[in-house]
């Protein structure tokens, strides 16, 4: 199979490891980006320990990032540069939803698949594992590349199977 060129959002959590490995493991380019939000409180404190288990699941890979398959650090998205775009896809899907609740994941998602076009997003919700938002917004944000369908249990067992698991344990 040909190698692929993959533009993935990985947050440093078990879902978005999961998907970077696998396509490391399936011996793909892995172009990783890091969404970079506020830089004070809670929210940086988060960050610092996502930031700092990507660091240690790069280490783990030193012949990609040899290879030029994998970038030493991912590429920070700005939320400042893309606030416009999040807010005109907040409006749209609050209009959609008629007062139903949303994630605010989704237009945040939205707006990365407007600014990086074709990136995954490994995300599972309820029972089934996505690269994107969820159900009918699929569709309608052109961000999603379906992780066929498996569960937070299937994806531990599939890494286990593939000997990757330990890297899912450091998120």
């Amino acid at each position: 199979s040909r190698m692929s060129n993959r533009r993935i959002l990985w947050s440093g959590g078990f879902d978005s490891t999961f998907v970077v490995i696998d396509a490391l493991h399936s011996g793909d380019k892995v172009e990783p980006y890091y969404v970079q939000q506020s830089t004070d409180g809670q929210a940086w404190q988060k960050q610092r320990r996502e930031q700092a288990a990507i660091e240690r699941i790069i280490a783990g890979f030193p012949s990609e990032l040899a290879n030029g398959l994998l970038s030493p650090t991912p590429i920070p998205i700005i939320i400042h540069d893309i606030w416009a775009s999040y807010r005109r896809h907040w409006f749209e899907l609050n209009d959609r939803a008629e007062g139903a609740l949303f994630s605010q994941q989704t237009p945040l998602l939205s707006a990365i698949g407007e600014l990086l076009d074709g990136i995954e997003v490994g995300l599972v919700i309820g029972d089934s594992a996505l690269s994107g938002p969820s159900g009918d917004l699929l569709d309608a944000h052109k961000v999603c590349r379906p992780l066929s369908g498996l569960t937070k249990a299937q994806i531990y067992k599939t890494a286990a199977t593939s000997g990757f698991d330990e890297y899912l344990r450091m998120t």
